[in-house]
């Protein structure tokens, strides 16, 4: 039997996971999110409401954070170089795919001309910073930008709580004077947050007395603030912009202590190979999940349901045989 995610592949997320394939934990919480946020995609898909959002309210940020972890400083040209082959690349190679298979959707389903359809996307490329064909990958570039900075920072010998304290801040000014052009403007300064809290606490988060305070503030903002914010354009689904900060680093924090300290948690296998081999599995699921609405609409279905149901059966089973064959054939656009 073909083992499609097969243990010779070396183990890395949509950050970059090479340096800590020896935290196993973390690969786990990494293919658990990675779970999360395909169904949250389809449930996107359906334009339905997803429950589990409030449950994984530090989605996003926990990416940054644990990219932060095992960020090494280097020389400018070294750090953008490596960056760029292992975030750029699958950033545009996937962008590219996608924006094919959106092309098919509008022109041959909603009767866009070509012209149109190029105008709409360089509208939108420029406006949000992404490709509509693809637009999970806004994370990718804004994680490049974060990485290149904080190193940048670093290298001038900025303190990490002067770049903590000033990503904070500036996030805060530019949410509540609602300057939101371009919209990834806020998502750099949220993610250099997150990012550099990662740096900062990769060894101090496993404290107990931080576990326990982490626990309470968890606790606490869910009982009288329970908050989530979109942080690809920072929309504020509910609750509040400023309390998501400490809300989502708590909640990072108390996930990576519990899954660290319940072991039997390791044993699902299956969670852990997902985290190893997220990357392929990051930046092909939204073309699937097109490919998806556009052949069912070519057939005219039209329950919600079977858009679901099929969505699911073909992630269950499309995903892990596209991860082997660019596992096998073509790591390099995944940034191998």
């Amino acid at each position: 039997m073909i083992n499609l995610y097969s243990d010779s592949i070396v183990a890395y997320t949509p950050v970059e996971n090479r340096e800590c394939q020896r935290n196993i934990h973390l690969d786990w919480i990494c293919g658990l999110l990675i779970i999360h946020m395909i169904g949250g995609h389809i449930a996107q898909f359906m334009h339905e409401r997803y429950i589990l959002d409030s449950v994984f309210f530090f989605f996003m940020p926990w990416f940054f954070f644990k990219s932060g972890m095992f960020h090494k400083i280097k020389k400018e040209d070294v750090i953008i170089i490596k960056s760029a082959k292992r975030l750029l690349i699958p950033f545009i190679v996937f962008s590219l795919i996608g924006e094919l298979f959106l092309m098919f959707k509008l022109i041959g389903l909603e009767r866009y001309t070509l012209s149109e359809f190029g105008i709409r996307v360089f509208k939108y490329a420029i406006y949000n910073g992404i490709c509509e064909g693809n637009l999970p990958l806004w994370f990718l570039l804004t994680l490049f930008m974060d990485k290149i900075c904080f190193n940048l920072l670093q290298l001038k010998q900025i303190s990490h709580v002067s770049i903590i304290i000033g990503s904070f801040l500036v996030a805060i000014f530019l949410r509540y004077l609602k300057i939101n052009f371009p919209p990834y403007c806020i998502s750099f300064f949220t993610g250099l947050f997150f990012y550099s809290m990662g740096f900062y606490l990769k060894n101090f988060q496993y404290s107990r007395w931080l576990f326990f305070l982490s626990i309470l503030a968890v606790l606490s903002i869910t009982l009288f603030m329970p908050t989530f914010i979109n942080m690809r354009d920072s929309t504020v689904r509910y609750g509040n912009f400023v309390i998501w900060f400490p809300y989502a680093l708590s909640g990072i924090i108390v996930i990576n202590n519990l899954v660290k300290n319940i072991p039997y948690l390791l044993n699902i296998s299956l969670i852990i190979k997902i985290g190893q081999n997220s990357m392929p599995i990051y930046v092909t699921h939204w073309i699937i999940l097109s490919i998806v609405e556009i052949v069912l609409m070519l057939i005219g279905v039209q329950s919600r349901s079977v858009f679901m149901w099929v969505m699911i059966f073909a992630c269950i089973i499309v995903l892990p045989l596209l991860t082997y064959f660019i596992n096998r054939y073509c790591k390099s656009v995944v940034g191998v």
